[in-house]
């Protein structure tokens, strides 16, 4: 009995194509997913930068707006809050694109005060006969004192009040702050600062935490 020839039959390539689809697929995806994070992280760095570029010009723009305070000496009265600073801080082609920054303040408020001493507003001196003899620190120093209608050159108890008493005169602590906003984005930087103002000492009563 003869037997049929045996013919080998080769392997189609179907299951290999498919296989090559799948792995072309999950390529494509992972492509695809690293240039959304990379468009992200592009976005996002440019976020940050311009939010350093903001946060440095608002906070050149409130220290300036509050040198303009302190160059100011009724500020207490000035009602900053009702009055905006518009600041220039970029060059003249950027400010015509972007416009100048606003400032705007909070009202200024008294957190302390200290009552001065007679004696810290005196100082010994010698005069022209070689005597120690004790003085006003300066003429604003004069209202200071006990009675300040008195021209005083030379200081006396008489006129001047216990060297250990208050005097007339307070040193007083206040905070002013000043914030400029992003009008686009609604972010916003706030500078305070303190300031030491001497005032008489029924204002600075009325005006001040003790």
């Amino acid at each position: 009995m003869r037997r049929k020839p045996y013919h080998h039959r080769p392997a189609t390539g179907q299951p290999q194509r498919g296989a090559t689809l799948v792995i072309g697929l999950i390529m494509l995806a992972l492509i695809t997913l690293i240039a959304v994070a990379a468009i992200r992280m592009s976005t996002t760095h440019v976020q940050v930068v311009g939010n350093e570029r903001f946060r440095s010009e608002a906070t050149t723009a409130a220290n300036y707006a509050l040198d303009l305070v302190i160059n100011n000496k009724d500020f207490v009265d000035a009602k900053l809050s009702a009055n905006p600073v518009m600041v220039n801080v970029l060059d003249t082609q950027e400010q015509a694109a972007a416009g100048a920054l606003t400032a705007k303040y909070e009202d200024p408020s008294c957190s302390r005060y200290r009552y001065i001493k007679n004696a810290e507003l005196i100082k010994t001196v010698t005069d022209a006969s070689g005597n120690s003899v004790a003085v006003p620190k300066s003429k604003t120093d004069r209202a200071c004192f006990n009675n300040p209608k008195v021209d005083i050159t030379i200081v006396d108890e008489a006129v001047t009040g216990d060297p250990n008493a208050n005097s007339l005169c307070v040193t007083t602590m206040w905070d002013v702050a000043a914030s400029v906003e992003d009008p686009d984005t609604g972010a916003a930087v706030t500078v305070n600062q303190g300031i030491e103002m001497r005032m008489e000492i029924t204002d600075a009563e009325n005006r001040c935490k003790p």
